[in-house]
C-alpha cells in the first residue's frame, strides 16, 4: 500500500533527523569543551606564566616561526627556548624563536610581549591581540552557528504527515482523513526532469567547489616540510568558508533528494504531495482553484515598462510557469512545475479537479491575452508568491547579505592591506637603506639596514621573492618607515608594497565570480527588483 511506503520513507527521514540533531549536539559539546579549554589556558598564560618583552625581527607567512630579539637575560633564564641557527643580535641582546600563530597583529620591528610556560620552558605564547582573541571569537561564532542550526533543524518537517484543515497544516494522525492513501500506480504525478537536472547541476558544481577547497588545503599541507606539517592549522576564515560551502552542499542535496522522490498522488478523498522527507495531504473540498500561472509575470511587465532596463542590457526575468492549487483565501496548497503536463497522470488529476470544482475550461487553460485575463493572472501569481515565497524584497536583501557574508573577510583584508601600503607611500618618512644580508636560496630574501632621522640604525627583513635576486650586497634601496615607530618599515619595491594587496584583490574577485555570484544567482537570491 502507498501508506506503508509513506511510513517506511518517513521512518528513514526521522532517523536522518535524529542523526542530524545528534551530530549538532555532539559538535556543540565538542566546541564548548574546546572553548572552555582555550579560555582556561589563556587565563593561565596571562596570570601564571612569566612575561617578557621582545622585538619582531623576522616574520613570514611561509615560516612557522617568529624570530624575536630579546634581552640576553631572558635567554639565560630560559635556555630551552628555540634559537635561530644564524643570527646577529645587537650587544646585550639575543634571538629566540616562537611558534607563529595563524593570525598575528604584530609586524616587523614592532615590540611584542610573550609568556613562557614555567613547566615547559620551550613552550611560549605570543601575547598578541589577534593571536589570543581570534581563537576564542572563532569558537564562539561556531557555537552561535551551531545554535542557529539546532533551532533550524527543530523546525524541519522531516517525518511529518500533515493535512490541510481549518486554514492550517495539521498532523494527519487522528484526523480521520488520509487523502492519497489509496492511490494507484497510474495516479502519481512525478517532479519534471528539468527541475531535477537543474538541481543536480548545482549540486555537482557545489561539490566541485568543495572538493577544490579541500584539495587545495591538503596539497598546501602536503607541500610543507615535516615540521611545518605537524604545526599546520586551518585558519578561521578557511574554516568558516568551508562550513558555509558544506552547508550549501547539504541544502542542495536535500532539494535534490526531495525532487527525486517527490510525487503527487490522488484518490477519491483528495491528493497528497509526497517526498522522502514529508507528506502533505489536501482534500478535494479544500481546493478552490487550480490555475496555470507565470510567477514572474509581474516582474516581466515591470521590466518591460522600464526603458532603462532594455538600454542598460538588464536581463528580462524568465517565465516560471507552474500549476497551483489554492484554497478560497488564495493560500497555495500545491505547486508543481508546468513540465508535468505531458504526464498521463497529470491529465487524470486535471480531469478530477475539473469535475470537483465544476469550473469552466478556462480555469485550466493558459490565460488569454486580454487585459482582464492578464490582470487576473498577475493578481493570482502575486497571491501565490505571497503565500509560497518570501516578499519581493527579501530575496534581494538575502542575496546582498549572502554576498557580504562570503566576501567581507576578503574585502576587509584587501582594504586593510591596500590602506597600509598607501599610508607608507604617502605619509611615511624615507631613508636610504643598504643590503647587508642576502639569502643564497630561492626565493631570495634580504636584510636591509637603514638609519631613521635622528635615530639608531634599524634592520628590515624582506619576504622571499625572485625579484630581489637583482640586488647585490651593498646595494642601496629606499625604505619607508613610520617616524613614531622607526622599526615599522617597508622597502620601496613593488612586491613589498603592492604584491599582497594584489593577491588579496585577485582572490576576492575570484571568490565573487566563481562562488558568491553563481551561488546567489543559482539559489534565486539575486532576483533584480525595479
Amino acid at each position: 500500500m502507498v501508506s506503508a511506503v509513506f511510513a517506511g520513507q518517513h521512518r528513514l527521514a526521522v532517523r536522518l533527523h535524529h542523526v542530524l540533531a545528534a551530530g549538532l549536539l555532539l559538535a556543540a559539546l565538542g566546541m564548548t569543551v574546546a572553548l572552555a579549554l582555550e579560555v582556561v589556558e589563556q587565563i593561565e598564560v596571562l596570570t601564571a606564566w612569566p612575561r617578557h618583552e621582545g622585538r619582531v625581527e623576522a616574520l613570514s607567512d611561509s615560516n612557522p616561526w617568529i624570530e624575536l630579539e630579546v634581552d640576553q637575560a631572558v635567554l639565560q633564564r630560559w635556555p630551552q627556548l628555540p634559537q635561530p641557527l644564524q643570527a646577529t643580535p645587537r650587544d646585550g641582546q639575543a634571538r629566540v624563536l616562537l611558534r607563529r600563530p595563524a593570525q598575528v597583529l604584530a609586524d616587523w620591528g614592532s615590540s611584542v610581549s610573550f609568556a613562557v610556560d614555567p613547566q615547559q620552558p620551550d613552550r611560549a605564547r605570543l601575547l598578541d591581540p589577534l593571536a589570543m582573541g581570534v581563537p576564542i571569537a572563532f569558537k564562539l561564532l561556531l557555537l552561535v552557528l551551531l545554535a542557529l542550526a539546532w533551532l533550524g533543524q527543530r523546525r524541519l518537517p522531516w517525518g511529518r504527515d500533515q493535512i490541510w484543515l481549518d486554514g492550517a497544516w495539521r498532523d494527519s494522525v487522528g484526523a480521520g482523513q488520509h487523502p492519497g492513501q489509496r492511490a494507484g500506480p497510474q495516479d502519481r504525478v512525478h517532479e519534471p526532469l528539468e527541475v531535477q537536472r537543474s538541481l543536480r547541476w548545482w549540486t555537482w558544481a557545489m561539490g566541485a567547489v568543495t572538493l577544490l577547497m579541500v584539495s587545495g588545503w591538503a596539497i598546501e599541507v602536503w607541500a610543507m616540510g615535516p615540521d611545518q606539517r605537524a604545526q599546520a592549522q586551518v585558519s578561521p576564515l578557511m574554516a568558516l568558508t568551508l562550513l558555509l560551502v558544506l552547508g550549501l552542499d547539504l541544502v542542495l542535496a536535500h532539494h535534490v533528494v526531495a525532487a527525486r522522490t517527490r510525487r503527487v498522488v490522488f484518490d477519491d478523498e483528495g491528493l497528497a504531495d509526497v517526498d522522502l522527507f514529508r507528506t502533505r495531504r489536501v482534500t478535494w473540498a479544500a481546493v478552490a482553484r487550480f490555475d496555470k500561472l507565470n510567477l514572474n509575470q509581474a516582474d516581466q511587465e515591470r521590466h518591460d515598462r522600464g526603458p532603462l532596463n532594455r538600454r542598460q542590457g538588464r536581463r528580462r526575468p524568465r517565465s516560471d510557469w507552474c500549476w497551483v492549487a489554492s484554497d478560497p483565501k488564495g493560500q497555495a496548497l500545491l505547486r508543481i512545475a508546468a513540465g508535468v503536463e505531458a504526464q498521463p497522470a497529470f491529465q487524470l488529476l486535471q480531469q478530477r479537479l475539473h469535475g470537483q470544482l465544476q469550473a469552466a475550461p478556462p480555469v485550466f487553460a493558459p490565460q488569454r491575452a486580454t487585459s482582464n485575463a492578464v490582470s487576473n493572472a498577475v493578481s493570482n501569481a502575486a497571491d501565490v508568491r505571497a503565500h509560497t515565497q518570501a516578499p519581493p524584497w527579501i530575496p534581494a536583501r538575502a542575496g546582498v547579505w549572502l554576498l557580504l557574508l562570503v566576501l567581507s573577510p576578503f574585502l576587509l583584508g584587501t582594504v586593510l592591506s591596500t590602506s597600509r601600503s598607501l599610508w607608507f607611500v604617502t605619509l611615511a618618512d624615507r631613508a636610504q637603506g643598504k643590503v647587508v644580508e642576502k639569502s643564497e636560496g630561492s626565493p631570495t630574501s634580504l636584510v636591509v639596514a637603514y638609519t631613521p632621522l635622528g635615530g639608531q640604525m634599524q634592520q628590515i627583513h624582506s619576504n622571499g621573492s625572485e625579484a630581489y635576486s637583482d640586488l647585490a650586497l651593498g646595494a642601496t634601496i629606499t625604505v619607508f618607515y613610520d617616524p613614531a615607530q622607526p622599526a615599522r618599515a617597508r622597502l620601496d619595491r613593488f612586491e613589498a608594497l603592492w604584491l599582497w594587496p594584489l593577491i588579496l584583490g585577485g582572490v576576492t574577485l575570484l571568490v565573487a565570480l566563481l562562488v558568491a555570484l553563481p551561488l546567489a544567482w543559482g539559489l534565486r537570491l539575486l532576483r533584480r527588483r525595479f
